[in-house]
């Protein structure tokens, strides 16, 4: 059965998918697989979303524990941010 993790931000009310979650034989996660991009595009977008909300209420949450959040939870109103997350960095960028 294909299982799919969600990272969603409380605080900001945003959400976005990262696809099919992949697990060895005892359900430890090793990964995700998106099949319409790259798999290095995934980590970047993955980033991205982390560092827009550092220091807010992230979840991380499977098929299952999604949608059992949605019954105390409208998460179907979290706006999917998933076409603005980079895979570049930006001019601007402050690189230490």
């Amino acid at each position: 059965m294909s299982v799919l993790a969600h990272l969603i931000c409380r605080t900001c009310k945003e959400r976005t998918c990262l696809g099919k979650w992949l697990r060895h034989e005892d359900d430890t996660g090793f990964g995700f697989w998106r099949g319409s991009t790259e798999y290095g595009d995934l980590g970047l977008k993955t980033l991205n979303f982390l560092a827009r909300h550092t220091n807010h209420d992230v979840l991380m949450l499977s098929d299952g524990e999604y949608d059992k959040l949605t019954f105390t939870e409208p998460l179907h109103e979290y706006r999917n941010v998933e076409d603005e997350l980079r895979t570049d960095w930006p001019d601007d960028a402050k690189r230490a």
